[in-house]
């Protein structure tokens, strides 16, 4: 099923101005796999003068003749087959050339004849050439990495994340509540959400635990495509998932010291897949939170996916069951994204420059977020609130502000619910006001 394409505004944005602009363009589009790169470059190609070539792990002949071919079939160019000289005849007109998935044909003796055809030719042309993949190792490092032969060479780059809650709104149920639960499940990666297009909250946990769909074995098949040892990674975000946060608690578990533990975070914040937390202010030690919806969801409840097979209906219950504690940790993770959204409807003064968390002593405040001169204190409750709730909850959170010692000339308390009554945020009020 194809699914509508919704927002990627400002990457839009960026590929039009390059577009637009005068001159040669040399743009990296990553991101890991699955998160809305092709489909992206395929809608800003719309009535473009364009080559659009996918690259596999072949030999560099075999590429040269295939995107030779691909120049022929698109354009009606014969070019040279050699993927260098193809490219010193497009230059002589404006067009776009994308080479999806480039990490399979970028050996460094291609990116030498690339930077130096760069500087000996294209350089002087209007040739728009654009590199996507999904290695995000290989662009991080060996493409924009000081060491690289296209060091200094591009004019601009993005990295691809998942959609947020709000720009995911279109693919999502009509019904917030609805929405939320399935954001929860799958999260905002474009190809996990076609999986559970036009399904309600039930349909898409069946589709995440079935062994036999395409979203049961997709956090391996990630960690597989992008690193060496995905069963650590995989240890890790189990741990985590579980309960065991801190770098001594991961490390316990997983086996690894605390040296190589982070070389493995850091790949997995490359990859958007967790965050390490510090408290807001504090030097000291930090947390580890996954971050995409979608992963913490396999991590914690993939176990019950043999059950699926035998009993269904018992495996889709206790999961259920489960579940809202779950949503707790992904509706504090929507709540954030959301901050400059409720900064811009009036809805918190304070404008998001700075957002962390709070905890000191087994207190903890859910999202502080810092301005010039304001600071706004944030409890996140997934549920329903009645009015004395929420008054309970923001004289508690009143308290702990005092406390942690971020309070700026102006602070604002804010409870935020998707239903509450009295002084509170109610994010469903907000769900129903959005545009898609």
């Amino acid at each position: 099923m194809r699914i509508p394409f919704v927002d990627r505004e400002a990457e839009l944005k960026l590929l039009n101005k390059e577009w637009n602009k005068e001159g040669f363009s040399l743009v990296l589009i990553y991101g890991r796999r699955r998160v809305g790169k092709s489909r992206l470059l395929k809608e800003w190609l719309r009535g473009k003068r364009a080559v659009y070539y996918v690259a596999a792990q072949i030999p560099y002949s075999q590429f040269s003749d295939e995107f030779s071919e691909s120049v022929l079939e698109q354009l009606g160019i014969t070019v040279p087959k050699d993927f260098i000289a193809a490219l010193k005849i497009l230059s002589k007109e404006k067009v776009a050339v994308v080479i999806d998935e480039f990490q399979y044909i970028a050996n460094k003796e291609v990116l030498t004849k690339l930077q130096r055809l760069i500087d000996e030719h294209l350089i002087e042309t209007n040739l728009k050439l654009v590199l996507s993949g999904s290695l995000v190792s290989f662009f991080t490092k060996e493409a924009l990495g000081y060491e690289s032969p296209l060091f200094g060479r591009k004019t601009s780059s993005r990295k691809l994340k998942p959609l947020t809650f709000f720009q995911a709104k279109g693919l999502l149920p009509k019904d917030c509540l609805e929405a939320l639960r399935v954001y929860g499940v799958v999260g905002g990666t474009p190809a996990y959400l076609k999986e559970v297009y036009g399904k309600g909250f039930e349909e898409a946990l069946e589709a995440a635990l079935d062994p036999l769909g395409n979203l049961y074995d997709e956090p391996e098949n990630v960690f597989r495509t992008e690193v060496r040892e995905p069963r650590t990674y995989l240890g890790i975000l189990k741990a985590v998932a579980e309960g065991k946060v801190t770098p001594s608690e991961i490390s316990n578990v997983v086996r690894v010291d605390s040296s190589t533990l982070k070389k493995y975070l850091e790949v997995m914040e490359a990859m958007d897949i967790v965050r390490r937390e510090r408290s807001l202010k504090s030097k000291k030690g930090y947390r580890v939170k996954i971050i995409d919806p979608f992963f913490s969801f396999w991590a914690k409840f993939s176990k019950y996916s043999g059950l699926m097979e035998i009993d269904k209906e018992k495996a889709i219950e206790i999961v259920k069951a489960k579940f809202e504690m779950h949503m707790g940790e992904v509706f504090e993770e929507v709540v954030r994204q959301s901050l400059p959204l409720l900064y811009s409807k009036g809805l918190m003064k304070t404008f998001p420059a700075e957002v962390g968390k709070w905890w000191y002593k087994g207190e903890e405040i859910d999202l502080v977020a810092l301005g010039d001169c304001s600071s706004a204190f944030i409890e996140v409750k997934w549920g329903s609130l009645k009015e004395k709730e929420v008054e309970r909850i923001k004289e508690e959170l009143k308290r702990k502000a005092e406390r942690s010692g971020l309070k700026r000339c102006e602070a604002e308390y804010l409870v935020i619910a998707p239903f509450c009554e009295g002084d509170c945020v109610s994010f469903c009020d907000l769900f129903n006001q959005s545009t898609s």
